[in-house]
């Protein structure tokens, strides 16, 4: 996965210097992004490989609907801001699409 990632990012950052606007990245920038890939990116890469050789995909699959409910909720917490009734009615969805492919 490591070199698909780096293909990947070769070609945004490429896509950037075409379109004019190339980013400069520091010693700092590159840091961080080896920590990023090596920390949470990588393990999440890595966990999910290890679930879909060794677990249900379909139960692998529905557990994934959290992903967007976890992160809306850490998200509100982070910032203080209150779950307005558009996001709710979103997370219901959600849910509501998690049950349907269950079955």
């Amino acid at each position: 996965m490591g070199p698909v990632c780096i293909i990947s990012g070769m070609f945004a950052l490429s896509g950037s210097v075409i379109s004019g606007e190339a980013i400069q990245l520091g010693s700092v920038d590159i840091l961080y992004l080896v920590i990023i890939g090596l920390g949470p990116l990588g393990l999440a890469f890595y966990l999910w490989n290890y679930a879909m050789k060794d677990a249900d995909p379909r139960k692998i699959g529905t557990l994934a609907y959290l992903a967007p409910i976890l992160s809306t909720v850490w998200l509100s917490l982070g910032t203080g801001l209150p779950l307005n009734a558009g996001l709710l009615i979103a997370l219901a969805l959600v849910v509501a699409g998690a049950i349907l492919g269950r079955r």
